[in-house]
């Protein structure tokens, strides 16, 4: 029961992921052609391009990360993990996604840190707090905490023998 609660929470949080990486990434491809076109054609370059296209390779790295680990594309021992029997790796693989929680877990504040600072600064060219480039990492890693829990609980709940996802 709470395995589906998880999963229709976990499905919607990476469905707004996804929609944000094809903007985002549609976005950035845009001001890209923008800047070549202005620099090339108008000889007139655009001051913010750089800096944005900066900040949305960021938000692209960060929202992308749920999603890798959503489908089991994040770094894991794949070499050690071919080597031993399934009910070895199956444990090792709930470990390795623990790892992952504790090491968000590490990272989460200090990101928050971030943002706040962030707050005090901005951004030159287009004169925003950085707080809004930087808010995507704790938001990201949490998703990403989230996505870590339902691989734990799928796995613990298939070694129970009650799901074959």
């Amino acid at each position: 029961m709470i395995l589906l609660y998880i999963k229709k929470i976990s499905n919607i949080l990476n469905r707004i992921n996804g929609l944000l990486l094809v903007v985002i990434l549609g976005s950035a491809i845009t001001v890209g052609i923008l800047q070549v076109f202005c620099r090339y054609f108008l000889l007139s370059s655009l001051m913010w391009s750089e800096e944005i296209m900066r900040f949305m390779l960021l938000w692209l790295v960060f929202i992308a990360l749920p999603i890798g680990v959503k489908s089991k594309r994040h770094i894991s021992l794949n070499i050690i993990l071919g080597k031993v029997s399934p009910e070895i790796k199956k444990w090792m693989e709930i470990v390795i996604n623990l790892i992952g929680i504790i090491v968000i877990i590490i990272l989460l504040p200090h990101s928050i840190k971030v943002v706040t600072l962030g707050r005090l600064q901005r951004v030159a060219s287009i004169n925003i707090p950085f707080s809004y480039v930087y808010i995507v990492v704790p938001i990201s890693l949490f998703i990403t905490v989230f996505n870590f829990i339902e691989l734990i609980v799928k796995e613990c709940v298939r070694k129970v023998g009650k799901i074959d996802d």
